[in-house]
This record gives structure tokens, sequence and C-alpha cells, in this order.
């Protein structure tokens, strides 16, 4: 039954992102560069809006290209790779559960609450880059840990595959998450030789060799012209970059890219819903965890980690699973907190290490969990099923979320049919669980496609222009991102007045994409024989975030801006 859910939420998930995509903010960028790679051949060079682009590593957009050329240039096709990787991921934590437990329960709980926590739910519709590390980081964790079991050529090969391959997508600050648990588990066990064997060097070599493709286009592309100007100078190397400032110098904020606004406990109220709905049972194994250490036990059926048995593959649970997934989780947590550069979805990375140390506390206290933690679970997961379901309606009356409501019914169907049938307390735990929190995605992946579609100017722009069929296309609303990507038609950008002069020199007419307000500005020098004629007015929401506003109010009340598409002539 537990394999069944898992397939389930699997299915579910991934029909939900492709049913109802949205391409919009972060995504619309790197979709706008791979599809520059389709379009102009060039797999080396990284351009954004014909500049120089230089902020994340290359294998995300290689990825995706490979996705547009088996598929088109679509929204669906750029959605594809990040969700095979959301499933590998679902893959990793099943397979590092087997690792350290023997049980294989431990291992199907911890893939359910893997595949029903919000956070990585959402990173699997946004599409950062942290979907793709939650495939690699994982993956590359097994493998290390068979690799120094084992010490076979085939292990150490996929650690370094794995590793470099979740470089390419992060940056090297990656090497800190992937090797924290590796080396606090050896420190644990006092294998001096372990650690430092001759092996490590030969898979760091490894890794080098995979990263070569990477380096070697940041080489080509930034270090081989150092007369480009980016970050408002010249000499920019695109291998340092890689290797302190995209990373190192963000967290730091001493490279080009900086923010002042983080809080070292911003991520601890960001866990309570982004681990949704089991920040609970997170809370309660790390109270089982402290209560062992201080009671400073080391056999682990004391410390609540059941029989010191041995797994099928040779792997030994307890304490050495707490030594590895406790420092893997709050590695990553401590790193994010200490850094200035604060985003929500940067933890759910390590979400996959928190899920099996969730699943082992589960599992262990099927027969005895805490009525006081029942009682709160359930009622928080019920409070935000009926919530949903109670949203949705509301939306449904006017005139939205046609597609989800039957699917928000279902699930509190099936919520409510086990409650009434008075399961053991771990399935109604799981049931509730993840009925609530495929309800809360499912919302607001609907609310958010809606905005999409109804208020996103760039999106609406691209289909009327793509319905013209027009020769030239000049674009003054750099911000339009989606309008680029689903342009059928080359799109020149422009920055002021005087470029769209040397536009319209160069030919009879154009059309022309502008913010409304920003209009008059662009045509202050235009000759007087210059034929402005108005095609098209679009509206849009000017804080498409606000999604929640559209749906707990009036949207007429929230704030918007008119894009304007104009055909210039000179005859």
């Amino acid at each position: 039954m537990l394999a069944l859910c898992i397939w389930g939420l699997a299915a579910l998930t991934c029909l939900l992102c492709l049913l109802l995509p949205r391409m919009d903010g972060d995504a619309a960028v790197y979709a706008l560069i791979a599809k520059n790679m389709v379009l102009t051949g060039d797999w080396t060079n990284l351009y954004f809006q014909g500049k120089d682009w230089l902020d994340k590593p290359h294998l995300p957009f290689w990825l995706v290209a490979g996705s547009f050329e088996l598929f088109g240039v679509n929204e669906r096709a750029y959605l594809l790779p990040g969700l095979l990787f959301y499933l590998l991921g679902a893959w990793a934590t099943y397979r590092l559960a087997r690792h350290f437990y023997a049980e294989r329960r431990v291992a199907l709980v911890a893939t359910l609450l893997y595949l029903s926590l919000l956070g990585p739910l959402l990173a699997a519709s946004d599409q950062k880059a942290e979907v793709y590390l939650l495939g690699l980081l994982p993956s590359a964790s097994y493998a290390w840990l068979k690799f120094e079991r084992r010490g076979t050529f085939r292990w150490g090969l996929l650690g370094a595959l794995f590793t470099a391959c979740a470089l390419m997508t992060k940056g090297v600050f990656v090497l800190l998450l992937v090797g924290s648990g590796l080396v606090a588990l050896l420190l644990w066990r006092r294998d001096w030789a372990g650690l430092f064997h001759w092996k490590w060097l030969a898979a760091a070599a490894g890794c080098l060799l995979f990263l070569m493709p990477e380096l070697a286009s940041l080489y080509l592309q930034f270090d081989a012209h150092p007369e480009k100007q980016l970050f408002g100078r010249d000499h920019v190397s695109g291998v340092r970059f890689f290797f302190w400032d995209g990373q190192f110098g963000r967290f730091l904020n001493t490279g080009p890219i900086q923010n002042e606004k983080g809080s070292p406990w911003f991520f601890f109220h960001n866990l309570l819903w982004t681990f949704f709905p089991w920040v609970l049972a997170l809370l309660a194994a790390a109270a089982a965890t402290l209560s062992g250490l201080s009671r400073r036990t080391t056999a682990s059926s004391t410390s609540g980690d059941g029989p010191a048995t041995t797994a099928a593959d040779g792997a030994r649970p307890g304490q050495e699973a707490q030594v590895f997934l406790w420092t893997m989780f709050l590695t990553s947590f401590a790193l994010f907190s200490a850094t200035a550069y604060q985003m929500d979805y940067y933890l759910v990375i390590a979400f996959p290490y928190a899920a099996i140390l969730c699943a082992r506390w589960l599992v262990v206290n099927e027969r005895r969990l805490p009525r006081w933690w029942l009682r709160l679970h359930v009622g928080f997961c019920a409070f935000v099923l009926l919530l949903v379901i109670g949203l949705g309606i509301a939306q449904a009356t006017r005139g939205g979320l046609n597609l989800v409501l039957p699917l928000l019914f279902g699930l509190g169907g099936i919520a409510l049919a086990t409650i009434l049938r008075r399961p053991a307390p771990l399935v109604l735990a799981l049931v509730l669980g993840a009925t609530s929190a495929m309800a809360a995605f499912a919302f607001a992946v609907q609310v958010q496609r809606e905005l999409y579609l109804g208020y996103n100017g760039g999106r609406q722009t691209a289909l009327y222009l793509n319905a013209q069929a027009p020769q030239r296309v000049f674009l003054a609303a750099p911000d339009l991102k989606t309008f680029n990507f689903l342009s059928r038609h080359p799109v020149t950008k422009i920055d002021d007045g005087r470029a769209l002069a040397q536009a319209l020199s160069a030919g009879n007419s154009l059309y022309l994409v502008a913010v409304a307000d920003q209009i008059d500005a662009l045509l202050a020098g235009a000759p007087p024989s210059l034929r402005v004629e108005a095609l098209h007015d679009i509206e849009e929401l000017d804080t498409p975030k606000q999604f929640l506003g559209k749906v707990l109010k009036d949207d007429r009340a929230l704030p918007r801006r008119t894009i304007r598409v104009l055909r210039l002539s000179t005859t």
C-alpha cells in the first residue's frame, strides 16, 4: 500500500506540473537562455537578451536545451528535466534509507514523506536549480557511502559524476554539503585510515574530469575575452566566478551579487511551511536525538533507534545514520542561515535527509506515537485541508479553479474516509499529511497558473504577435521575459529613444512592445513623419506574487500596468 501511495504521489505531482505549467520569473530567464542555445547552436556561451550571462553554471541549461531539441521549445519541455531529477530524489531517498536501515518500511515512509513535502513540491513546479540538487545531492551521498564501504570503481565513478553534476548546477559550495556527512561519519568512527585514504584523491580527480565541460565553457566565454564588460568592469574571470564569486562571494557578500537583508532566523520560520506537513515529526525526531545524547547512550536500542542489526547491504543502523543524516541537514541549515543571501527555496535540498530522520522516528514509534503529537499533526493537517477546500470553493464561484476543485474534494474525501475508519496512528498521520500537502500544492499551482494565463503581459503579448507574423519586433520592457521565450519571432531589446531611432533608420516599419507609461519618453526624439499605430493593450498585475490577493479580494484592487503593442512606420 505504501508503494502504491508513493507512485500515486509522484504521478499526481508530475501531472499537476505538466498540466498547469507557467513560465515567469527565474524560469523564464533560464528557459530563454536554453532557447537561445537551441536556436543558435551555441551550447558553450550563455546569453540573456543578447548579453553575456554569468550567474548559474551550465548543466540545467544543457538539460533544458536537450529537452527543447526533443520536444520543441515550450513550457512543458522546460519542466520535464527538473521533474525527472525530482523523481531521482525520491529514488535516492529510498536508497539512502535502505543503506542505513534494514527495515524496508522506513525507506518507503521516507520516500512518501519526501514526495509530500511542500517545499520540494513547489521547487518541482517553479523549476529553480534546487530541483536538480534534490536528485543529485542524495544520489551523490548514496554513491559515496557505497564507495567508502566497498571502494569499487563503479561507485567511485557514480559518486564523481553526481557530484560534478551538482557542481555544474549550483557551484562549489555543494562540496561542503556532499562531503560533510561522510567526513562526520568517519570522524565519529575514528577511522583515520579511511578518512585519509588515497581513493579520495582518485575520487577528486574523477570529479575534476567530469567538471571539465563547465570549466572549458566558462574559460572560452569569459577568461579568453578579457575585454568583455560584466558587472561594470572588464577582465571578468568565469572560472574564478565559478570557484569563488558565484557562491562564496555571494554568501560572504563580497562578490558582484549581494544582498543585505539576510537574517540568521530566516530558515527557522521558513522551515515551518517548506517542511509542511512533517515539521512536527522533524521536531520530535530532533528531540529524540537530543534525549539520546543527553543520556550518553551508545547502544542504538536505548537511543530509540531500534536494535543494532545489520542491513542487507552491510550497513548498520543506529548512530551512524543519526550522525550522517543530521550532519547533512544541519550543515545546510547552518550554511544558509549564516549567509546574508537567502531565498526560501534554498534549504529544500537538505529535505531528503530530514525525511529519513522523520520516517525512522515515525516507524520506531508506530505503536506508541505520543497522543499530543498525533492530535496536533492531524488537527493542523485537517485545518489546512479544510482551508484549502474553502478557498477553492470561493475561487470557483468567481470562475476559477475548475480543474483543481474536484481534486481537492477527492483529497478531502480520502482524508475523511481514513478518519472514519479509525486506522493505526501511523496510517492516519501519513494519510492526513499527504492529502493536506497535495491539496495545498494543487491549489497554489492552479492559482498561479490562472494568474499566469490572465495577467502575465509577456505571455499575452507573445500570443498576440505570434498571430500577426511581424517582420521586426523590438522590446522596450526588458522584464517581459516570458514574451522573449514564447515569441516565435526574433526580438531585439532597446533601452532608449536613440536605439529606437537607429532601428527605424534600418527599415521602414517595426513592432514595438513597451510599458504604456514609457512610450512618450521613447518617442520624444522621433521625426514628425513617424506614424504611430496602437495595435493592442494588455493589462497585467504589477505584483504577480500577490496571487492570494486575487483569491481573497476583488482583483480590480490589485496594482496593474499596461503593456502596449505599437506599429511604427516612416512611410
